[in-house]
């Protein structure tokens, strides 16, 4: 999907580039005399232009940003419709009316299947993430032989969903936690990890941080995951700007471990309070760090 939104951005903006600098060489093409006020076809490139730059920015979450891609396809039908009723009309040449129409049609199916993917992907987070399923995972066991829920009526309780243990970014969110640890116990809130490794592997990963003696629950199969509505993410949401901003120095700082098999789920951190979820930091990037300091605590 991100592909598709890249290369319909830069389809767009070479068009409004065309018209805009050169606003009368397709009435010549088309063998139809210069309009008189080009202005009018210009403004009608910078329109091009602004949706093609629409495009570039839904590509970094298209299913977010799926009003966009909506707006970009009816825009391109409903000019292939009016396009064919001039030219039938006799009031365009079809010669120019089958160029525009050639060059809207063809990003029909692409956008389309955007759209279907964006439908797809929001019935299953509702799927995954209602509160009656995100009921029955809190009755998963961390390493302690207690659940989840049972721990969130005692205390607010902060569950942090892991990435792989060859993620700096993984790591760095471990070194932060550490540092936070001390703030969240002035707040008695608990602490909780989710992850997707083999609990002695994680163990030993989690003594480097000093963070072995928290309750983790070990959930490779990503059923939590899925609850609590986090999916795997896109290769922009893995390895994007962003991302390569960022990892270089995360990678530095906090070094890189293992490969591990999944390596687009993404992470994410929610405070539970007696089997509700008050609070979510959902991930759009890999490189995405919450700030424990801003989380609600309830009193």
């Amino acid at each position: 999907m991100t592909y598709v939104l890249l290369s319909a951005g830069i389809y767009n903006i070479f068009w409004a580039v065309q018209a805009i600098c050169w606003p009368t060489w397709v009435f010549q093409w088309a063998g139809m005399p210069a309009p008189t006020y080009p202005e009018i076809w210009q403004t009608l490139g910078l329109f091009i232009g602004v949706l093609g730059m629409g495009y570039l920015a839904a590509a970094a979450h298209p299913v977010r940003h799926w009003p966009i891609v909506l707006a970009g396809l009816l825009s391109r039908i409903f000019e292939v419709v009016g396009l064919l009723f001039f030219a039938s009309k006799h009031r365009l040449p079809w010669k120019l009316c089958g160029l525009l129409a050639a060059s809207d049609i063809v990003w029909w199916l692409p956008l389309g299947l955007v759209l279907w993917c964006a439908y797809k992907e929001h019935g299953n987070s509702q799927r995954y993430a209602s509160p009656e399923i995100q009921s029955l995972a809190l009755r998963a066991r961390t390493n302690k032989g207690r659940t989840l829920l049972e721990m969130s009526t005692e205390k607010p309780l902060l569950i942090v969903f892991l990435r792989t243990t060859d993620c700096p970014f993984c790591r760095e969110t471990l070194a932060r936690t550490a540092a936070a640890r001390r703030y969240l116990q002035r707040k008695d809130v608990q602490l909780v990890f989710v992850h997707m490794e083999e609990d002695r592997a994680m163990h030993e990963f989690l003594r480097a941080f000093d963070l072995d003696d928290v309750p983790r629950v070990s959930d490779p199969d990503l059923h939590l995951y899925r609850a609590f509505g986090l999916r795997r993410g896109s290769l922009w949401s893995v390895a994007g700007p962003a991302v390569w901003v960022r990892g270089v120095t995360s990678l530095v700082q906090y070094g890189a471990g293992r490969l591990t098999p999944d390596l687009l789920q993404m992470p994410g951190v929610f405070m539970v309070f007696h089997g509700q979820i008050l609070w979510n930091f959902v991930h759009q990037s890999v490189a995405d760090q919450p700030r424990y300091e801003d989380i609600p605590v309830p009193l």
